[in-house]
């Protein structure tokens, strides 16, 4: 009973040591695929920046004046969603918006948005002309006391003030200083503002403020023109909401007609 003999036929048998190497060698192979794409795919997402939805479209009207539309996709964009986007501080919009600032050809240059007003303001494809101000600036020096001191702002980006002697808004970043040589000139136009990557922040506030103030006041009711024309007689960047074209130098803006001729209503959904 004791002495029971065990037949060893029955016993498991144990991998040989070939076939030990060679199962963890064939799932390894078999998730290479996976592994492969896993890597590629993240690899190529790293890298990859989708194209922006919004493209400029330049339109050079003469030698010294480039207008300027930026489309979402296929379709202009509307003034009254620029003032949204401009408010919110749109990423994607901001970098295309002040790309066609940077970019532009001229050394100096005024800044002028079509005219609007409250009744076509949700039709009216937005549009702004750079107009080449090179010669205006070339003997202004920058003038760290405009506006009576209103720049020198520690907490705030940017400022708005009403000019009674105009009868308009301004709005003007403040005064921040940079470790550049070129402090404090860079804020005598707004080429020169724009172009700075110190200031890239300040700019998208600033612009967002002037969003804001132009919007309270076209729905106020009443025609308005937003440029940074006569901006060489003070020799600091600044915007201005107004309600005539005064100092305006590109004819198309002068009027309204630049404005409702264009109108989106009915064209797009």
């Amino acid at each position: 009973m004791f002495g029971r003999t065990i037949n060893r036929n029955y016993l498991p048998q144990q991998p040989s040591p070939l076939r030990r190497l060679l199962i963890p060698l064939l799932l390894a192979i078999s998730a290479l695929p996976l592994l492969l794409t896993y890597v590629l795919s993240h690899q190529f997402l790293s890298f990859y920046v989708p194209p922006s939805p919004y493209v400029p479209h330049p339109k050079r009207v003469s030698s010294t004046i480039i207008e300027n539309k930026i489309f979402y996709k296929k379709n202009p964009i509307t003034y009254e969603r620029t003032l949204e986007l401009f408010k919110e501080m749109d990423r994607e919009f901001m970098e295309v918006f002040l790309s066609t600032l940077k970019s532009c050809t001229f050394e100096s240059f005024y800044l002028e948005f079509v005219p609007i007003n409250r009744d076509n303001l949700d039709v009216t494809p937005f549009s702004y002309a750079l107009v080449d101000a090179t010669d205006d600036f070339k003997d202004v020096e920058v003038n760290e006391n405009a506006f009576g001191g209103r720049i020198t702002s520690k907490e705030q980006m940017s400022t708005s003030f009403s000019n009674p002697q105009s009868n308009s808004t301004i709005i003007a970043p403040t005064l921040k200083y940079i470790p550049t040589p070129t402090f404090p000139d860079v804020y005598k136009t707004v080429a020169s503002w724009i172009r700075e990557s110190k200031l890239r922040l300040q700019s998208i506030y600033t612009f967002s403020h002037l969003a804001k103030v132009a919007e309270l006041e076209i729905k106020e009711g009443g025609d308005f023109w937003i440029s940074t024309s006569g901006a060489g007689k003070i020799g600091y960047v600044n915007f201005v909401v107004k309600s005539t074209p005064q100092n305006y130098h590109y004819s198309k803006y002068k009027t309204m007609e630049g404005s409702t001729s264009r109108s989106l209503r009915g064209k797009y959904p």
